[in-house]
């Protein structure tokens, strides 16, 4: 959970606290530029900044409100007056890093919705912040259908044949396609939130409550780089399914047990080694599938199986022509016994399973030597890192490795991921 919380007092005030890994002014600056609103906030903000001026909000989905501003102390205090409550923001930072408290007092019959919408609200702050600061992106809104009770609503989205959750992650599987990965938010019966590794880090949000009004659900999508342009694509998988689970046409058989809603994933084939690079110095299997239909990405996509029996975790990346390659690696090649020229048995499907990226040690000295890079690398996802230590490593000579080093310390200073 991204928020410590204060007890509600009789007057029924929200008061939550979340840290954040940014200065106080890079807080402030997200909190009241429109830029910056638009990152982790609402579709579309005009500001008229200073005290006596105006915020005006709007959200896709059609809800908006404008308020004026009736505190404004740069990177300490923000209060923006909502009749008949006002919303205050108090900013503490310290060493780079910002304590942001927001203070909301609110009607008992509004104070449960209020907490968990802004408990999402923050928990988008930080993820931005934290991992995508600078970025520019994108959010779709889609409006579901709400069961009579929020309660109704979580009992069918996290029951038999809908979201699963096991510990902290969660995993939808819809059709042949499957989503998933690390919750970030979760306050049953009313929010689900969680990012999607495989989707470049895009968060996915369901409300069973939003500001209290009834038969009301949303299903909220928003990423950054990347995955800001795949919004559509990922909008178009679940926004029908979720519409269909939480109007009840989407149901396990009572009798049913939970694995065998699961749907397995594997593909099995047989594919030759290719040779590339100068003098055949790396190897590449080219998969014989149809990635896009059978994974439903066009994009890279962590996998994991084995290649002759040897287990292996690993990445599919596309070639630009709708076809897909994995590397096949001295070590993979090693154990499958098997190199260019070969024929290989191969069982893949896809990983949303965590991976801790191992980092060479003179990489990791490098970006010691460099804050802004340093500052950075913390804030890539996983599967970006793995890009870099992957193109690092696969260099042969020791030149050429530095060279690599150099040049990726340099992009990620610039918040530049690998292409």
């Amino acid at each position: 959970m991204p928020t410590t919380e204060t007890a509600p007092a009789a007057q029924a005030v929200v008061d939550l606290r979340v840290k954040l890994e940014a200065s106080a002014r890079a807080v402030w600056e997200t909190l009241t530029t429109p830029d910056g609103l638009e990152r982790w906030f609402c579709t579309e903000a005009s500001v008229s900044p200073g005290l006596g001026g105006r915020f005006a909000i709007g959200w896709s989905v059609g809800d908006s409100f404008e308020v004026p501003i009736t505190a404004w102390e740069p990177e300490r205090h923000l209060r923006l007056d909502h009749p008949p409550f006002q919303m205050d923001f108090f900013l503490k930072g310290r060493n780079g890093r910002t304590e942001l408290r927001l203070v909301n007092p609110t009607s008992a019959a509004f104070y449960q919705a209020t907490r968990s919408s802004w408990s999402l609200c923050l928990a988008n702050l930080r993820h931005y912040l934290d991992r995508h600061a600078g970025q520019p992106g994108g959010s779709r809104e889609i409006p579901l259908p709400r069961p009579s009770t929020a309660a109704e609503g979580w009992r069918r989205l996290t029951g038999s044949g809908g979201v699963r959750i096991e510990g902290d992650r969660f995993s939808i599987t819809v059709g042949r396609r499957r989503f998933g990965g690390p919750i970030d938010l979760i306050d049953p019966p009313r929010v689900l939130g969680g990012t999607l590794p495989e989707w470049d880090d895009t968060l996915l949000r369901v409300s069973l409550d939003y500001s209290g009004e009834p038969d009301c659900a949303h299903l909220v999508l928003r990423g950054y780089g990347d995955g800001a342009a795949r919004l559509d694509e990922l909008a178009g998988a679940l926004g029908p399914w979720l519409g269909r689970l939480l109007g009840g046409e989407v149901a396990a058989d009572p009798g049913e047990r939970e694995e065998d809603c699961m749907i397995d994933q594997t593909r099995r084939f047989e594919a030759r080694v290719a040779g590339d690079g100068p003098n055949g110095a790396w190897a590449r299997i080219h998969l014989p599938i149809d990635v896009p239909t059978v994974f439903g990405t066009k994009s890279r996509l962590s996998v994991r199986g084995t290649v002759n029996g040897f287990p292996f975790r690993s990445s599919i990346f596309p070639n630009g022509d709708g076809t897909f390659h994995m590397m096949f690696n001295k070590a993979m090649q090693a154990g499958a016994k098997a190199g260019p020229g070969d024929i290989v048995a191969v069982a893949m499907e896809p990983d949303d399973a965590p991976r801790e990226v191992e980092v060479p040690s003179d990489l990791v000295a490098a970006l010691e030597a460099d804050e802004p890079a340093a500052a950075h690398w913390q804030r890539f996802p996983p599967s970006a890192r793995q890009m870099y230590v992957e193109w690092i490593v696969q260099a042969r000579a020791g030149d050429t490795r530095a060279r690599r080093i150099e040049r990726a310390v340099a992009q990620i200073a610039e918040g530049k991921k690998l292409k």
